[in-house]
């Protein structure tokens, strides 16, 4: 199944290790099960240590092992979302969801 939103979160590697957390708040039906996609970038191509911890009706956690993660940026590409962004599925592709998780004017 595909997923209903992207989350993007851009890195700055010159921090060094760091914790983010971004909330991501849906209503899922019953029965059904919540599908998101995480993209990672970076303005510069690196090559982390990562792993995820999910919270779930703010008492339930589940942790990914920790994994090496490649992020390929080329000279001169740009980043045009900011971190913490999320994306919305459309017709005619992913366009930018303001804070209400609503779909943005403007595209991505």
């Amino acid at each position: 199944m595909p997923p209903t939103m992207r989350v993007m979160a851009i890195l700055d590697v010159n921090e060094g290790a760091t914790e983010r957390k971004y909330p991501v708040s849906t209503k899922t039906p019953a029965g059904d099960a919540e599908r998101f996609q995480i993209t990672v970038g970076s303005e510069v191509s690196c090559l982390i240590k990562a792993s995820f911890k999910f919270y779930f009706d703010n008492d339930q956690i589940v942790r990914s092992k920790p994994f090496e993660l490649a992020v390929w940026c080329p000279r001169g590409s740009g980043i045009s979302a900011e971190d913490g962004a999320q994306f919305v599925p459309t017709n005619s592709g992913w366009r930018l969801a303001n804070g209400d998780g609503k779909i943005e004017e403007k595209g991505w």
